[in-house]
């Protein structure tokens, strides 16, 4: 199968931010449910009822007291340097468990022929996948990695996952606007914020749910390098003795020089 996790395998998730949810219906099945605000889920089943156990108790009750009870629009932290670093997309095959077909750069797909990765031209008028009758069908997908300044637990990294492609075009196009004014998205401190658009949908009327990226801070302010978290080194004072190359005349004696035991992580 295809590599499941795009920023490759071994990755650290603290958790996911989504704007959906599972439910439980009267029989006893879940179905996706859509939500008007975001939530945290943690990355992996608490416990059996997966309705209930993915809530991410802890984060959500740190974004409600920063953001409000049901937050639109909640502040991250990017942990990477380049747009493509920080969002992945593309298009992706599910047809069960496994990704039999992934594309990351709209161009060349990786697809599963005899059980053996193949590369592929992606090219959506051809592909069988992407075909109106396709069931299930190959979709748009991008996943957003960032951080949180105030987060319950740390080591890792959250993630947002959408398959909207308006959503898409706009991530895309924030990150490379904030990257013309940064040439660094490490420790950029941004809002992640939903944005409800009109279309019509099946002949109605109806909203559909999008997000984007902004800053605080102006294009001059960006440029200047204001609006980071968690990049500048911490100088500490240390006490480092000198070693005498012979004997000395006098008792030892000692210097104290700073040294940047914390140099930037990046």
């Amino acid at each position: 199968m295809c590599e499941e996790d795009p920023f490759g395998p071994g990755g650290s998730i603290d958790g996911y931010v989504r704007i959906g949810e599972k439910k439980k219906s009267e029989k006893g099945s879940l179905y996706p449910a859509k939500l008007d605000y975001f939530i945290a889920t943690y990355p992996f089943k608490k416990a059996s009822d997966e309705a209930t156990a993915r809530k991410h108790t802890e984060m959500n009750r740190v974004l409600a007291q920063l953001h409000g009870e049901k937050p639109q629009k909640i502040t991250i932290i990017l942990g990477n340097h380049k747009p493509d670093e920080v969002l992945h997309a593309g298009y992706a095959y599910w047809p069960g468990q496994n990704c039999m077909c992934r594309c990351t750069d709209f161009k060349t797909a990786t697809r599963i022929v005899d059980g053996k990765p193949v590369q592929v031209e992606c090219d959506r008028d051809l592909c069988p996948y992407a075909a109106a009758t396709a069931k299930p069908k190959c979709n748009p997908y991008a996943i957003l990695k960032f951080r949180f300044e105030h987060a319950p637990v740390s080591g890792g990294h959250w993630r947002f996952v959408t398959h909207s492609w308006n959503s898409i075009r706009k991530l895309r196009d924030n990150l490379k606007n904030l990257y013309d004014y940064t040439q660094d998205l490490n420790g950029l401190e941004v809002d992640l914020e939903l944005e409800f658009e009109s279309a019509i949908v099946k002949d109605k009327q109806t909203r559909i749910p999008t997000v984007r990226l902004s800053s605080k801070h102006s294009p001059s302010q960006l440029e200047a390098g204001m609006g980071r978290k968690f990049t500048q080194p911490q100088k500490v004072k240390v006490t480092v003795p000198v070693i005498p190359t012979e004997a000395p005349k006098e008792a030892d004696s000692s210097s104290t020089e700073e040294k940047d035991l914390f140099p930037d992580f990046a």
